[in-house]
């Protein structure tokens, strides 16, 4: 008999757990490297070129992190989808999409479970009620924008052994959608899937090692108990730049204005004095709880990013994460600064769109 837990990303609320997390089935050693198709026409937003570019570098944020021996092998195009072939079928539902419209995708997985042995995994994504994007998502859009990356990373994650993450809103499998800085895996994704499938290479030795990108800034850092480097996202505290397209705040509040939904990355407050000096505590619905956030009075003069610096520092960080392993410093990225356009109604970005599992019966296998 075969069994299927369901992934599904959708406007849920879940009850809170531990950083990371792991399913409790993934692809067996001579499983490898995992068969991948996409199924015609793609994403009618993308194209069928732009849906295969956009789904081959999501696969690769995963199986090209350096400590990991995950592989996949992608065989093309086909026409329909076929259930219990042992492959994994990626689609895009245009006309007819069976769930919700607020549901962007689902991924089934299909396990034995007298041998907890992954079958079969098919994925969905809401074409039909959703417009899909390379170029940053804006969820104040209508229809919603949702950026593919962010989506589909999570979603593959799934697909290769992870679950959700409650606890960091800087990991690609936090349960909600926060932008598209979630289409980039955080260390806590990396340890996870260098746990499941693990004996790969070192990412880098020093900082210079890593990416250098225009909107994310990386150090180098060691995974304990692998013995292995890998390049870590560094997140943005307080003040540093942020927009609707690309949240990488490490609490995921980001205040954006219209008409550009730029702005900068905030913190929770229960009062002005957990504010810096002269900003105010102000009252947001935050995942549909009242909350409050720190806001500046300078508007559209509020610098961000490296020209702020939160009163007290003795350093030129913004803040700090805490991985559950050490205090790591936040540094804001590099830009010069940017403008925090003050035009039109101010908004949260922190209010994600959630990404709900739902799961059915299967037999548990032994962990590694």
């Amino acid at each position: 008999m075969i069994r299927t837990l369901a992934c599904l990303v959708a406007l849920s609320a879940v009850t809170p757990a531990q950083a990371y997390s792991t399913n409790t089935v993934w692809w067996d050693e001579d499983q490898l490297p995992v068969r991948i198709e996409l199924v015609r026409p793609g994403s009618e937003d993308l194209g069928e070129q732009g849906t295969e570019d956009a789904v081959l570098a999501a696969l690769d944020e995963w199986a090209e992190v350096g400590c990991t021996t995950l592989s996949y092998e992608f065989l093309g195009w086909v026409d329909e989808t076929v259930m219990f072939d042992e492959i994994v079928q990626i689609e895009w539902i245009e006309e007819g999409w069976p769930s919700a419209e607020q549901v962007a995708g689902a991924t089934a997985i299909s396990v034995d479970p007298e041998a907890g042995r992954i079958r079969d995994v098919n994925i969905q994504f809401n074409g039909e009620f959703l417009v899909w994007t390379t170029d940053g998502s804006n969820p104040y859009a209508s229809p919603m924008e949702l950026d593919v990356g962010a989506v589909a990373v999570h979603e593959f994650g799934h697909l290769f052994g992870m679950d959700h993450n409650y606890d960091m809103v800087e990991a690609t499998m936090f349960w909600g959608y926060t932008s598209a800085a979630g289409g980039v895996l955080s260390w806590d994704d990396k340890w996870g899937i260098c746990w499941l499938y693990p004996g790969g290479v070192d990412e880098c030795q020093v900082d210079e090692d890593c990416p250098d990108s225009p909107y994310q800034d990386y150090r180098c850092r060691e995974i304990e108990d692998l013995g292995l480097r890998v390049c870590e996202e560094i997140y943005e505290g307080l003040g540093g730049c942020c927009s609707a397209h690309w949240n990488n705040c490490q609490d995921v509040l980001c205040r954006v204005h219209e008409p550009d939904y730029e702005g900068y990355c905030t913190d929770f407050c229960e009062e002005d004095t957990d504010c810096p000096p002269g900003w105010s505590c102000e009252s947001v619905t935050y995942i549909g709880e009242p909350m409050g956030w720190c806001v500046s009075p300078l508007g559209e003069e509020q610098p961000c990013g490296e020209d702020f610096e939160y009163p007290g520092d003795d350093d030129d960080s913004a803040g700090t994460i805490d991985h559950g392993v050490e205090v790591i410093p936040v540094v804001p990225l590099e830009q010069g600064g940017c403008q925090c356009s003050a035009a039109g109604e101010p908004r949260g970005a922190g209010w994600p769109l959630a990404l709900g599992l739902a799961v059915a019966g299967w037999r548990r296998r032994r962990g590694r």
